[in-house]
């Protein structure tokens, strides 16, 4: 049986193991094995994979997955309306 502190050290180091959820500050909470995820991550993939990587952490009863999703802009739209980013801006 594993308590609540031993269930959020596996899934952080679940989280840094996997490529794809290292890069994001990612909260966890952890009640009774009930796994709450917080944050912000760029595309609906990144969000899955950190609720993939919770689940294999032993001990989770289950992962409530409140991990916001932001949507890249393209690159060529950064900045294209900025005063800074014109030549003489």
């Amino acid at each position: 049986m594993y308590n609540d502190v031993e269930i959020k050290q596996a899934v952080r180091r679940e989280l840094d193991r996997d490529q794809r959820c290292a890069a994001w500050e990612i909260g966890i909470a952890v009640q009774r094995g009930v796994v709450t995820l917080t944050g912000t991550v760029v595309g609906h993939p990144s969000r899955r994979a950190v609720g993939d990587a919770a689940y294999r952490a032993p001990g989770v009863a289950e992962v409530v997955n409140r991990i916001k999703v932001l949507l890249s802009a393209p690159a060529s739209r950064l900045g294209s309306g900025d005063a800074a980013s014109r030549p003489g801006g």
